[in-house]
């Protein structure tokens, strides 16, 4: 004898499954080897100021280049891509 879920079975069920990954995920983490290999990376990739370490990409906010070629992909749903280059949208 099958019946269909109602809305707030399929709510619970999903709330349930969300929580069990939510705690698993935290036991992992606070309980395992590999979570204290990981807590341990991230502590060595954040200085103490808690600025991250390592080569990042540059900031925009300085003076730029007139013969840089800046190239903008817009995409949108159900449609090819678009480029743009050097025009008043890659702002």
């Amino acid at each position: 004898m099958a019946t269909r879920l109602t809305g707030f079975s399929k709510l619970v069920i999903t709330l349930l499954i969300l929580t069990a990954l939510f705690f698993g995920g935290r036991y992992l983490l606070q309980n395992t080897k590999i979570g204290q290999d990981i807590k341990k990376q991230a502590e060595q990739a954040s200085g103490s100021d808690g600025s991250v370490k390592g080569s990042g990409t540059q900031s925009t906010s300085g003076p730029r280049d007139p013969n840089t070629l800046r190239v903008q992909l817009v995409t949108w749903g159900g449609y090819a891509p678009g480029l743009y280059f050097n025009e008043a949208h890659c702002k």
